[in-house]
């Protein structure tokens, strides 16, 4: 017997945002410091306290998840808002 569960699968995600416009930007409206955890999250329509409770413990492991959190908030682009 098959258990349900109340998450999707990465199919299921998947199914819904066409491939040429899923594009990874820093969130506007999931932000907290510059939206990289957030924009993450919603390229991977996960939770954005998943992702920056993942980037915390990267941090706490030698501290290279600063430095990644910083060259992120350089290179990824804002979303422009039209």
């Amino acid at each position: 017997m098959k258990r349900r569960t109340p998450f999707r699968t990465f199919e299921e995600n998947m199914e819904e945002i066409p491939m040429m416009e899923k594009r990874l930007y820093k969130s506007n409206e999931n932000k907290m410091v510059d939206g990289v955890c957030g924009g993450i999250a919603e390229y991977f329509q996960i939770d954005p306290t998943v992702v920056r409770l993942g980037w915390l413990l990267f941090c706490a492991m030698g501290g290279s998840g600063f430095l990644a959190y910083i060259f992120a908030a350089i290179l990824m682009p804002r979303r422009q808002e039209f």
